[in-house]
């Protein structure tokens, strides 16, 4: 189910919540949180994100966890999906695997930098952030109607933005305007920073 739909629904007093899994690299490790998640699932999350991992380093892992979420725990499920080490048709390709799952929720993110760098460098200059990503997939007519995209927001600011609180806005409105269905935000602690 598309997570805005799934909020939408939503009509108890009581806050929602979801869990957010990093995939294993090995399969050990792989088998003992596949343990943990038929537990947790227990507990109706409204979803489970399911990370990308550096440079999409972890992208078979977690595609294979996110179809486990989705399809053996029936738990609605989000992937992300970044940018980093991605060209188009990696995109395409992830976005396929995931829809051949019946995921239909996925978090565009700019992404970490890969392993062993310090900086993010985009290896597609169509894939700069998680904003090109949502153009991407809702500008793309065999996405656009089946995925439900989200973005980040950082109501402390980006760690590594220079940018104002005014121009952070602007950047989150534009992923807003191209298409975002809804949006998570990093942690924080400050409530009155986020309101």
């Amino acid at each position: 189910m598309r997570l805005s739909d799934k909020i939408a629904e939503w009509n108890s007093l009581t806050p929602f919540y979801t869990f957010e899994f990093f995939p294993p690299r090995t399969e050990q490790g792989f088998d003992n949180l596949v343990s943990r998640i038929e537990r947790l699932s227990k507990f109706n999350p409204l979803a489970v994100s399911i990370t990308w991992g550096a440079g999409g380093s972890t992208k078979d892992w977690s595609l294979k966890l996110a179809d486990i979420c989705r399809n053996d725990h029936e738990v609605n499920t989000i992937m992300h999906l970044t940018c980093t080490n991605m060209q188009v048709g990696t995109v395409e390709d992830a976005l396929r695997a995931a829809r051949e799952k019946g995921i239909r929720n996925i978090l565009a993110l700019r992404g970490d930098p890969p392993r062993g760098e310090d900086h993010w460098i985009p290896s597609d200059p169509r894939f700069t952030s998680g904003l090109d990503l949502v153009k991407f997939i809702k500008s793309t007519p065999e996405f656009r109607d089946y995925f439900c995209v989200g973005v980040a927001a950082y109501p402390d600011g980006h760690t590594e933005s220079t940018a104002s609180e005014e121009e952070q806005i602007r950047h989150l409105k534009a992923k807003v305007d191209a298409g975002a269905d809804f949006i998570i935000t990093q942690l924080f602690y400050d409530a009155d920073s986020f309101l």
